[in-house]
């Protein structure tokens, strides 16, 4: 992932061994406008870490969790002010957040036009998406 993204000094990615949620229990979650979470290899690890981050109170980040159609996850999640999962695509993805100024209308509006092109757009092609996104 590091030589995709490159060196930027707002990425801070951590390379953890061991169940992610002791390593989740150390961070400041509130320093981080953004948190992605696609961890270990069994969903209660996962649903752990995700009570973990909820747990933190993070009053704006964000937090963007793979897989959410895994129930365990989405009552994991239930911990935040706001949910949003996106069904459009499969695997799921979950949108939490707190306080955060973000609006489920536009979330919504993001999944539908997901949904409209997927079966016309491959996931990498960007000139299409960005048409696909370029009204709204």
């Amino acid at each position: 992932m590091e030589e995709q993204i490159g060196r930027d000094s707002r990425l801070d990615l951590r390379y953890v061994s061991g169940e992610m949620s002791k390593t989740a229990e150390s961070v400041k979650a509130d320093s981080y406008d953004l948190v992605f979470i696609d961890d270990s290899t069994y969903p209660e690890e996962r649903a752990e870490t995700i009570r973990m981050i909820a747990n933190k109170g993070a009053r704006l980040t964000v937090v963007v969790v793979h897989d959410f159609e895994v129930k365990l996850y989405r009552q994991a999640a239930a911990l935040f002010d706001n949910r949003f999962r996106c069904t459009a695509l499969n695997p799921n993805t979950g949108i939490l957040w707190n306080h955060a100024h973000i609006k489920q209308g536009k979330l919504k509006l993001l999944n539908n036009i997901i949904r409209q092109h997927r079966d016309a757009l491959a996931h990498d092609e960007l000139s299409g998406w960005n048409n696909a996104f370029s009204d709204y």
